[in-house]
């Protein structure tokens, strides 16, 4: 192979060797980017929505409370349009579920919350009520702990995502860190091989130079290689050939 085309050869590798170290560069951050988008966006939609179903629990049972102990028809009023935004809350955080474990909490609140809804529809049909049934009593309490959980839910989630984000920004640097110190390790390896291998056969010629010029033995120089250095090779071996067989005047 040519010298210049070996040379090329190295700063290409080099070239192409860097150039995807900045494609593996851009596709971590670009995936950081969406994950931290995700995390920020979603994450915090449904944390924020969860915190809106326990102050939804408080509400309902606050409700009832006045309901059944007071016979209050604004207090019935109010448990149907909590009820609406309890369950427009529930239906948001359903499309923002990012993990099994959120999915499952959010399953459980949605039961416990149908159960509710079917035992205070019966327990209203019984007149002169001065507390709040035990029945239900028992699926508020459920239901507020429930609702309690899942936020703390939607929390891990988040802490999940961000323990991603932290993991793939080490594992990108790591792999970063390795594969330029590969870069150099190789690309000083492949230099030090074309430096040698253009430097020794000069040191030969030189060699054989200083050997003619100096009137001493005859000198050949290795043409093995097929490169420019070769054919420099031949020539002076030609040309030391003539001078071995040409006439010495005296």
């Amino acid at each position: 192979m040519k010298v210049p085309m070996r040379i090329s050869l190295v700063y290409g590798i080099l070239l192409a060797s860097v150039l995807l170290l900045a494609a593996v560069q851009i596709f971590a951050m670009r995936r950081l980017r969406a994950l931290n988008e995700g995390t920020a966006g979603s994450g915090l939609s449904a944390a924020m929505t969860s915190l809106e179903l326990m102050q939804d629990t408080e509400l309902i049972a606050e409700c009832a409370g006045r309901f059944f102990r007071q016979g209050d028809p604004e207090a019935r009023k109010q448990i149907d349009v909590i009820r609406d935004s309890f369950q427009s809350d529930l239906q948001q955080v359903r499309t923002n579920i990012r993990s099994e474990a959120e999915g499952r909490e959010i399953e459980r609140i949605s039961q416990f919350w149908q159960q509710f809804l079917e035992n205070l529809w019966r327990e209203q049909a019984i007149p002169q009520r001065r507390e709040i049934p035990a029945v239900l009593a028992e699926d508020l309490d459920r239901l507020k702990i429930q609702a309690r959980t899942v936020y703390q839910a939607s929390l891990d989630s988040i802490e999940a995502q961000a323990e991603e984000s932290r993991l793939i920004a080490r594992r990108t640097e790591r792999i970063s860190w390795i594969f330029a110190a590969g870069v150099i390790v190789v690309g000083g390896l492949i230099s030090l091989l074309i430096v040698r291998s253009v430097s020794l056969p000069l040191s030969s010629l030189a060699e054989g130079t200083r050997a003619m010029a100096s009137g001493g033995p005859y000198y050949r120089l290795d043409t093995s290689r097929n490169d420019e250095i070769a054919q420099i090779a031949k020539d002076f071996n030609t040309i030391a050939e003539r001078l071995k067989s040409a006439p010495r005047h005296e």
